[in-house]
């Protein structure tokens, strides 16, 4: 399973510390950790606390901003062996 660039979609919302988590369509999911297990969601408001899967990569929403804010602004990547997120078009 693959995460295409443009799988989903983060807004901030007018409430600070809140998100909007959008699928854009993707074919393989997005999803959010709730009530211990994973549930498919089209458009959904969410947290920095919030755990977020697309297809098979797993994160937070705190670990997508704080990449964000350090300048990493194109594709994240998960390093497979540490699970550290990079930007591997660097």
């Amino acid at each position: 399973n693959t995460v295409r660039r443009k799988h989903a979609a983060l807004s901030k919302t007018t409430t600070p510390g809140t998100y909007t988590l959008a699928d854009l369509g993707s074919s393989n999911g997005t999803f959010v950790y709730a009530d211990g297990r994973w549930l498919p969601v089209t458009k959904v408001r969410v947290d920095r606390n919030t755990k977020v899967r697309f297809g098979q990569f797993a994160t937070s929403v705190a670990e997508i901003v704080d990449t964000y804010n350090k300048g990493v602004t194109n594709a994240i990547y998960r390093n497979p062996v540490t699970g550290e997120i990079i930007n591997n078009s660097l």
